[in-house]
């Protein structure tokens, strides 16, 4: 009879270096962004220049992506964004005689 290992990383969130979740996703694209932006500066500047601001570029994702990372956790950043479209208050325009009106109109 075969014996399978079990994977005891069954439910976890994907970490990578500290980094968790969405946050892998972010580091990816800031990573990509910033390769492409050193190589059309290094068609344009020199390469020193470019290699330079790649560097900064790059450090300055880096640290950007891990203080998100602490600050809001696996799903912070997820709720904060949501948190925006909520409604805070609702507006009722109409007078109170047209709202029963509207509704003894409807029964």
């Amino acid at each position: 009879m075969a014996t399978y290992q079990v994977n005891r990383g069954v439910g976890k969130p994907v970490e990578f270096f500290g980094l968790r979740a969405q946050y892998v996703i972010y580091f990816v694209f800031l990573v990509l962004l910033v390769l492409i932006f050193s190589f059309i500066l290094s068609i344009l500047l020199n390469a020193i220049g470019a290699l330079l601001t790649g560097i900064i570029s790059f450090l300055l994702a880096v640290c950007s992506c891990f203080k998100l990372n602490n600050k809001y956790g696996e799903h912070g950043l997820m709720q904060l964004m949501a948190s925006r479209n909520v409604v805070r208050h609702i507006s009722v325009t109409k007078r109170i005689y047209q709202i029963v009106e509207d509704r003894d109109e409807k029964i």
